[in-house]
């Protein structure tokens, strides 16, 4: 058995949030305490905190639910499983983006889910962070046509998909920060990360054929305890919320939540590919945390102060500096206080 193997056999044992035993644990899992004491400390470095209750017991301090791919599947709509070409669930890997870009030329669209990740990362390769069992750490791949329009749009169809998706599991007043923020109360819900490379693939008669293969990578604060907010708040940013006090401390079940973002992302995907971005322009536009406030828009080295003024129809943002309208299509974009 794997380190990550025990890993997993320990927290499945412990997910029901009850105390457990040391001698029973050790002997439920065929290890020794120095072994638990080690996967302890192992755990306790991806975010995921056992309490010792004494010498005798330990346990985790709530109840929590571990991805599972049948679990998923019977969450997603049936068009949208018979879509998927493939879907798997990881224990650790270093970015659920990282792993599907590296994949051959997919044959249909393709979900990954990660428990943990060791290299998770946004826009300009900052790092994610979400600890094991506190966020939802996924990615879905989708091949788009050679001659696809809109194409700096996608990540504001992602973010509307996932917003609705969000919506569906109880999540209420959530907006959406350009290009790629879920807010919640002025603090940072989740993100997303799109990318997109050029590709091929054979057709049955062996001919190249080219397409975008795009991947959508979203990152949900589920969540959170004090230390993880903590650190997330050290990596600079807006300040983290989850989604237990978004939908009011009634959280839903994880597994359906990844089901409902997989799906809303792969049925928008599909209506994107036949009409752009015109069918998402004005949902994204209604929940726009950006609109008529002061911000300022980072573009490599450098920085413009103005108002956000919306977005135009290909989903560029409309910055309003001193009276004039300029363009940004790609850029990091801060809230400044008024």
């Amino acid at each position: 058995m794997t380190d990550r193997d025990s890993e997993r056999a320990l927290v499945t044992l412990l997910a029901d949030g009850r105390p457990h035993g040391l001698q029973q644990t050790c002997e439920r899992l065929a290890s020794s305490w120095a072994n638990i004491d080690a996967l302890i400390g192992s755990l306790a470095r991806k975010g995921l905190q056992i309490e010792r209750q004494g010498r005798e017991t330990i346990r985790l301090p709530w109840p929590i639910q571990l991805l599972d791919e049948d679990r998923i599947r019977e969450a997603l709509a049936e068009e949208v499983d018979a879509s998927l070409w493939g879907l798997e669930v990881l224990w650790c890997t270093d970015s659920t983006n990282s792993r599907l870009m590296a994949r051959a030329a997919p044959g249909g669209a393709f979900a990954c889910f990660a428990e943990f990740q060791t290299a998770g990362r946004g826009r300009q390769a900052r790092p994610w962070r979400a600890p094991l069992g506190g966020g939802l750490c996924m990615s879905v791949s989708y091949a788009l046509p050679e001659q696809s329009r809109d194409l700096a749009a996608i990540g504001l169809v992602a973010g509307v998909a996932v917003r609705n998706a969000l919506k569906k599991c109880g999540a209420a007043d959530l907006q959406l920060k350009w290009p790629n923020d879920l807010m919640w109360q002025k603090r940072k819900v989740g993100g997303l990360l799109s990318e997109l490379r050029s590709d091929a693939r054979n057709d049955a008669g062996n001919k190249a054929q080219k397409f975008h293969r795009l991947v959508v990578g979203v990152g949900i604060n589920y969540r959170l305890d004090a230390a993880a907010r903590t650190e997330i708040s050290r990596l600079g940013g807006l300040a983290p919320a989850d989604i237990e006090e978004v939908c009011g401390g009634k959280l839903p079940d994880r597994n359906v939540l990844a089901a409902q973002i997989a799906g809303e992302l792969l049925q928008s995907f599909k209506i994107f590919t036949e009409a752009g971005f015109e069918p998402f322009a004005s949902a994204w536009r209604a929940v726009d945390a950006c609109k008529d406030a002061p911000v300022v828009v980072t573009m490599q080295s450098r920085k413009l102060d103005g108002v956000a003024r919306g977005i135009d129809a290909s989903g560029a943002l409309q910055l309003d500096v001193g009276g004039k309208i300029t363009r940004i299509v790609s850029a990091e974009v801060s809230m400044r206080p008024a």
